[in-house]
Parts: C-alpha cells; structure tokens; sequence
C-alpha cells in the first residue's frame, strides 16, 4: 500500500502571520511536520511527502530535508477558506503514483512524535 504524507502550509494566518514560520524550540512549525514525514519515510510508512503551499519561504524552509516535494498550490486554492479536502482533490489527480492513503500532517503540530504516526 502507498501511502503520502501531506503537508499543507501556507504562508500567511488571519489570527498569527507567518503562522507555520513560527519558531518552536529553533526550526519553524512547518519543518517539525516535514522532519517527522522523514522519519516515517525512513522506517517505511511513507512512501513519499508533499508540502502545499503558496509560498517560497515555507519550501526554503524544508527543503534542506530529504525527499520533500513541493507542489504550489494554484491562486485558486489559497484563499482562507480553502479546505484540505479541496487541496487533496486538487492534488490526488496530478500523482504519477496515486496513493492508496493519505497522511495529513499539520505543521500546528510540533510535539507530534514517529511513535504518535505508528500508532494511528
């Protein structure tokens, strides 16, 4: 079974700007999420792992880990009101190799940990 890891982040927040830049414990949120997508990619529960975003600054923010991807969302789907359903039906379509599931991972979530991933 493929299974994806799916980051969306984007860049500016209604209520925190640059909300997924933040810095927690000295990296930005969005690199907590991608750094455990990695990990899960090491042990084999990944398959492959894609940041959604609008911006630049969130993929210069990850893009020093290994087999990240990025897919830039269309202006279309950056609105606040854009849901992650949106992005995934959006997304799912254009995958050479479609995954069976998908993972979404929220950059909101730092203190997630591997041990959190294997057991759901």
């Amino acid at each position: 079974m493929r299974v994806a890891a799916f980051i969306p982040a984007k860049l500016e927040s209604r209520r925190l700007p640059r909300k997924n830049l933040t810095d927690f414990a000295g990296h930005p949120l969005v690199w907590w999420a991608a750094s455990i997508a990695t990990e899960g990619v090491a042990i084999g529960l990944f398959d492959s792992i894609t940041v959604s975003t609008d911006s630049a600054a969130i993929w210069n923010a990850v893009n020093n880990l290994p087999r990240i991807g990025v897919d830039y969302r269309p202006e279309t789907l950056r609105a606040e009101s854009v849901r992650v359903i949106d992005l995934l039906r959006e997304w799912l379509p254009r995958q050479k190799e479609r995954p069976d599931a998908v993972c979404v991972l929220w950059p909101t979530s730092p203190l997630r940990t591997l041990r959190h991933l294997v057991e759901s």
